[in-house]
């Protein structure tokens, strides 16, 4: 099952956030961060726990926009 079902997978609110943090902030640490977490999205990685998480209830993104 492992190797079939990713630990990670880009939730929208962990997309949003890295949007976010790059629009409001000029901050793409966040962005950088997922993006190093999702080349390794089947193993298990120490201290990386919150990207494996449901939104919070203030988290959660309603509305998603398509770029193309």
């Amino acid at each position: 099952m492992q190797a079939i079902n990713p630990v990670y997978i880009p939730r929208n609110h962990q997309i949003e956030a890295a949007i976010r943090a790059a629009e409001d902030h000029v901050d793409f640490s966040v962005f950088h961060e997922l993006h190093e977490v999702l080349q390794n999205p089947y193993k298990q990685q120490e201290g990386k726990d919150r990207y494996s998480l449901p939104p919070e209830p203030d988290e959660v993104v309603l509305q998603t926009f398509c770029g193309t």
